[in-house]
């Protein structure tokens, strides 16, 4: 006699009962949900330190421009050696930043 492919239902019911305490379970629900925040956090702190960065910069060249341009007003001749002068000076205005063209 062939024995029916269908389990009997204390498989079933141990099954159920197995789904329902895995449904109830919350023991790794916050590292799920650390894991699914921390990429956010992450992006938001590499863009706040870049933005940091960004705003220091703007800040040293403006500084560059207003000590050039101070420079260039107080000479009674520009010349070429009073030019590098100035560059000089901007550039070690703009330390540690790079002073060469992106």
């Amino acid at each position: 006699m062939m024995r029916n492919s269908i389990p009997d239902n204390g498989v079933f019911l141990k099954l159920r009962r197995r789904l329902r305490a895995l449904a109830h379970d919350t023991g790794g629900v916050s590292a799920v949900e650390f894991a699914l925040i921390l990429p956010i956090m992450i992006t938001m702190y590499i863009g706040a330190v870049e933005f940091s960065s960004a705003l220091t910069v703007d800040r040293r060249v403006s500084s560059v421009a207003s000590a050039a341009a101070d420079l260039t007003a107080q000479a009674e001749e520009v010349t070429s050696n009073s030019l590098q002068d100035i560059f000089t000076a901007a550039t070690s205005i703009m330390t540690p930043y790079s002073a060469d063209p992106i």
